[in-house]
């Protein structure tokens, strides 16, 4: 789940905290094929093994959810038991965070107000 208005939809695209404590030997990163946060709800397409954000961040693997049968209908709540609050991560949120795309193969399109101001966020705000 996303905090506050803002919206963001990307491409493939890289990025990692530069100073921050290494998570065995690795930068805090992420490696993304695709992202979305649209209020309220957020994902990535991510290789796991290279988003040791994903995991800091408590963000909820879905992966197996490509086994189910299109058909079958399962309960939210026993697939994805919590869902984390999260926030879309760009340069100007963080100092040390460093983002790493190309302009010919990525596209970013981002919106700081993707919902009305009377809407209340999950934070309250």
């Amino acid at each position: 789940m996303t905090l506050g208005p803002a919206a963001r939809v990307t491409g493939s695209i890289g990025g990692y905290y530069m100073f921050r404590p290494k998570v065995n030997g690795r930068n805090i990163g992420i490696m993304s094929l695709a992202q979305v946060y649209f209020p309220p709800m957020a994902w990535q397409l991510a290789d796991r093994d290279q988003s040791v954000l994903l995991d800091q961040e408590g963000w909820v693997d879905v992966s197996d959810w490509l086994n189910y049968d299109a058909d079958a209908k399962e309960p939210l709540n026993r697939l994805v038991p919590r869902l984390p609050v999260v926030r879309p991560h760009r340069v100007h949120n963080d100092d040390d965070w460093v983002e790493l795309f190309s302009g010919e193969a990525c596209f970013i399109v981002e919106s700081d107000n993707a919902i009305p101001k009377s809407w209340t966020s999950i934070d309250g705000s």
